[in-house]
């Protein structure tokens, strides 16, 4: 049987995809209320006509005009879901408690924010509100449809999410509720020590790393903290059961050279390298 284009019986469907189109690296609060870490990769789909080039969208548009839309909803951001139980939001101040009793609050720049109406942080709601964000923006006779997907990196060993904020940061990383999926390696003379590296990722889990200097209050239950950013002022309180305590800039770059101090005195003297990640594919090395 000869198949030629002009074949009107069954007219294909033209599709662009672009796998891991960019990262998604922001904090959010869990189902039991914890502040935690997160970093998606968007996977993007589009549908539409081709044009006289025979192509849907250029690959440059997709990778510069489209990524920057994905990353400006709620990158590097708090995502609040409005209606959990008990949180609160009055102009720039929000409060909640986890199912602990354990109380958190936040103040910021309306920027540092990303609210959802719902009850809890869902994924699927997301997806479709950066679906239907990037149709509003897109959508012409040329592009009719466009899918989203997130996906988390698979993580065999040293997986931990964590948030902070860098005040010295010009752009989103100064915000003080931002975070990542991460993985931490520990490395002694003969390789990988799995069993420091499993420690170390449960000791971070749900981590919030604390530069000292910008404490301003803490009890035996709780600290809280306060800077000025380029963007304005911030403040945050959380359990003290969750603060690792720095006396440095909280950059990768300074948590690896903590994590190695800490693995060396409190888990195992034999550990010479610590690689750490800041969400995916990037990280920084602390070595002896």
């Amino acid at each position: 049987m000869q198949y030629t284009d002009n074949d009107q019986n069954s007219k294909p469907v033209s599709r662009l995809f672009v796998e891991h189109l960019t990262n998604l690296d922001f904090s959010y609060i869990n189902d039991q209320g914890v502040l935690t870490g997160e970093s998606w990769a968007v996977d993007l789909e589009i549908q539409g006509e081709l044009n006289r080039e025979g192509m849907l969208l250029d690959f440059g548009d997709v990778k510069k005009s489209i990524k920057a839309d994905a990353e400006s909803l709620w990158d590097h951001k708090l995502v609040v879901p409005l209606h959990r139980p008990g949180l609160s939001l009055d102009g720039q101040t929000l409060t909640w408690s986890d199912d602990k009793g354990q109380t958190y609050k936040h103040k910021g720049p309306d920027i540092s924010l990303y609210s959802v109406e719902s009850a809890k942080f869902d994924k699927e709601l997301l997806e479709r509100h950066l679906e239907s964000w990037l149709i509003e923006k897109w959508k012409c006779p040329q592009i009719q449809d466009i899918s989203i997907s997130f996906r988390t990196e698979s993580i065999p060993d040293g997986q931990f999410q964590y948030s902070h904020g860098l005040k010295h940061h010009k752009g989103a990383c100064q915000r003080i509720a931002h975070g990542h999926r991460s993985k931490v390696l520990a490395y002694s003379q003969n390789g990988l020590n799995q069993s420091a590296t499993a420690t170390l990722a449960e000791h971070l889990t749900n981590a919030y790393f604390v530069d000292e200097s910008n404490i301003i209050g803490q009890t035996e239950t709780s600290i809280e903290l306060q800077y000025t950013a380029p963007e304005g002022d911030f403040y945050i309180q959380i359990p003290r059961s969750q603060a690792v305590i720095m006396q440095t800039e909280t950059t990768i770059e300074n948590i690896a050279l903590y994590l190695l101090n800490y693995s060396r005195n409190t888990i195992c003297t034999d550990i010479c390298k610590i690689r750490v990640y800041e969400g995916w594919q990037k990280g920084a090395i602390a070595a002896l």
